[in-house]
């Protein structure tokens, strides 16, 4: 044990002595050659293995090209003259255009919500659809894009908010707005020998219909073909609905909400929903022929300006047509009423439209930036009033538009300022599950009518079947 000790201790000795030999032999300058060497591999190192730069952010395309959905109408298309004056300012923008029927685009719409295809880069918003487009993830808030976007909100009517704003964020500024209202012939029912007969037959005055036994009473009254109908129903079902059935009918059946989603249930079929239906294929019998593949605009717009129709019930924006002496034959014999009811106590409800230019949530960075300019642009003055003057767009947003001499005096909307503000014209706002589903139920509505005009089915059986069909929607949905 000792002879191992002292072997091991002279092992350690050694091993000492070999090193401070080796580190004597390592001259001043190599040991300043090596730690700088270590330095520079070290630094050399660290540059190569750093993070690499971001790239440069990717330049504005030399051409943006904003494509764009719309529905086909009159106030979606008047966009297009604004499209080609803002590409003859700014050519490095154009705008590729895809006009559609109302079915066609809203089919398209729900396609780009659900698939998330990014085809379009803006769309033309109904008002009544901007919030449902919203929640749905389809577009952007405005005020990602816009600087002091209150400075053009406090322009507007106040009830006009409420469908463009959520969650602190607005996602439309509607160029205009409008609703449902009745035309009638100030001509006809202000004359003096037609209220007496309408007295004497009716057994009370002649006036504007306000429910909807005085709505049959004076189509019946006014009937005189082939010069003259009381009244003209839309045959076409999209039209039908979104007039006449869906969107006022039921409202001003009292029956609002129609539709109970959490049970999947709708009330349509009761005494106010089954008297609906019974009123308006009574008012058949008073429509001029055709009537059964007529729309707003291609049949009734028309045969009123002519002076073929007693009362047309329509949303306001044909009103500029109506007093043009080039296109109509009753300029200064038009008046407006509400929307008539179950009963003279009301709801004389007709729904909030209008619309405006939104941007789409999934289109590319430079395309948002782009649209968000052509918005900013539209909204100057001397455009919002160049477009109100075409009469496309009635009745502006913009109160100071509104207000403007020159439009003022060519759009004339006092009748209507006054139905809102000392009528009773009240607003229907439909609920987004609403907006989500009716779609469906459009043509079955037209359907449950002409069931009834044919003979095939009594106003309740008529109503039972259209109720069973949108109850199998709502279910299918949930």
């Amino acid at each position: 044990m000792k002879s191992y000790i002292n072997h091991s201790n002279i092992f350690i000795s050694r091993g000492r002595d070999m090193k401070k030999s080796t580190m004597g032999m390592i001259s001043t300058p190599i040991l300043i050659v090596l730690i700088v060497g270590v330095a520079v591999v070290a630094f050399v190192s660290a540059w190569y293995l750093k993070p690499a730069p971001p790239p440069p952010a990717p330049e504005r395309p030399k051409e943006i090209v904003l494509t764009y959905l719309c529905e086909a109408g009159p106030e979606p298309e008047v966009m297009l003259k604004a499209f080609d004056k803002y590409s003859d300012l700014h050519p490095d923008v154009r705008f590729d255009p895809d006009v559609t029927p109302r079915d066609i685009a809203r089919m398209k719409v729900m396609s780009e919500i659900t698939e998330k295809r990014g085809t379009y880069d803006i769309y033309f918003t109904w008002l009544q659809d901007t919030l449902w487009m919203a929640d749905a993830g389809a577009i952007d808030p405005l005020d990602k894009y816009i600087q002091n976007i209150s400075s053009y909100l406090e322009k507007y009517p106040d009830f006009l908010l409420t469908s463009i704003q959520k969650d602190g964020h607005t996602y439309s500024l509607p160029v205009y707005w409008n609703s449902l209202c009745m035309f009638y012939r100030t001509d006809l029912f202000e004359d003096s020998a037609e209220k007496a007969a309408f007295k004497a037959k009716y057994g009370y005055d002649l006036r504007p219909p306000e429910t909807w036994q005085e709505w049959i009473d004076t189509a019946e009254f006014f009937t005189r073909p082939p010069d003259l109908y009381g009244y003209c129903i839309n045959g076409k079902a999209w039209a039908f609905y979104w007039d006449e059935y869906g969107v006022s009918g039921l409202q001003s059946a009292g029956l609002s909400p129609f539709a109970d989603f959490e049970n999947n249930r709708v009330n349509i079929n009761g005494t106010a929903g089954v008297e609906l239906l019974e009123t308006l294929a009574e008012l058949t019998k008073y429509s001029p022929p055709g009537w059964e593949a007529g729309d707003w605009f291609t049949f009734g717009d028309q045969l009123f300006a002519e002076g073929k129709l007693a009362m047309w019930h329509n949303w306001y924006y044909p009103w500029p047509t109506f007093q043009n002496p080039e296109k109509s034959n009753v300029v200064g014999k038009v008046g407006v009423s509400v929307t008539p009811s179950v009963s003279e106590e009301g709801p004389h409800m007709g729904q909030l439209s209008g619309g405006g230019i939104t941007i789409s949530a999934i289109s590319s960075e430079w395309d948002r930036q782009a649209a968000a300019e052509f918005i900013i642009w539209l909204l100057k003055p001397e455009n919002q009033k160049e477009l109100a003057l075409t009469g496309e767009l009635f009745i502006p947003a913009n109160l100071d538009i509104l207000e403007d001499p020159d439009v003022n005096a060519f759009l004339k909307p006092q009748p209507f300022i006054e139905l809102v503000q000392t009528r009773g014209q009240t607003f229907f706002r439909p609920s987004v599950e609403l907006n989500e589903v009716q779609n469906l139920w459009v043509s079955e509505s037209a359907e449950a009518l002409m069931k009834i005009v044919r003979g095939e089915m009594t106003a309740k059986e008529a109503a039972d079947w259209l109720a069973t069909h949108m109850e199998k929607v709502l279910r299918e949905r949930a």
